[in-house]
């Protein structure tokens, strides 16, 4: 969500989000031999068992505008939370720290039951505008989905299968796990 301005890369360690993210792409986006691909423009690139690419995926989007109220809200996330408090700190105390204008297009995706889901980062009454698409790029349909974040950057570990989204969520209070089931209309 923010970048570091001319890092020096040699002898750096890879950032832990960056991890997150080749481990996403590797090992969660293949599907009846073919792998799925997001690039960094909202894009959904389709490969099959051979490497050639058989479909795009462009969901059309709506960029949404980091405001200064949020900037301010990914300052104190990355500040505080444990994952990136340390290098974010160093960051910033360098001046080496930019938040770009826009949110990225693409929040997440599944693939499942012959589609793919894909979640854009816009956000009303608490759900997020999302596309389901066929395997071959064709749009399905557009319809609000209901996801509880875990924290700025991320979902609860969630599931789509048989029509339905299995989410579970922590709750804090009782301090016990609770699976959320909800019908994708």
């Amino acid at each position: 969500m923010y970048r570091v301005k001319s890092p020096a890369q040699e002898g750096r360690k890879i950032d832990p989000l960056i991890i997150t993210r080749i481990k996403d792409i590797f090992f969660r986006y293949v599907h009846k031999g073919r792998f799925f691909l997001p690039t960094s423009d909202g894009i959904i690139h389709v490969f099959d068992e051979n490497g050639k690419e058989v479909a795009v995926i462009k969901p059309e989007y709506r960029k949404q505008e980091i405001t200064p109220d949020l900037e301010s809200k990914f300052d104190r996330f990355f500040s505080t939370d444990v994952r990136f408090k340390l290098n974010y700190t160093r960051d910033k105390s360098g001046n080496r720290i930019e938040f770009p204008d826009y949110l990225p297009l693409l929040r997440d995706y599944r693939v499942a039951d012959g589609k793919v889901y894909v979640i854009s980062n816009k956000r009303k009454n608490g759900k997020y505008e999302s596309f389901i698409f066929n395997l071959g790029g064709n749009v399905l349909k557009k319809l609000w989905l209901s996801l509880v974040e875990k924290d700025m950057i991320e979902f609860y570990p969630f599931t789509i299968t048989g029509g339905k989204i299995y989410q579970l969520v922590e709750n804090e209070d009782e301090e016990q796990w609770e699976l959320h089931v909800t019908e994708i209309k």
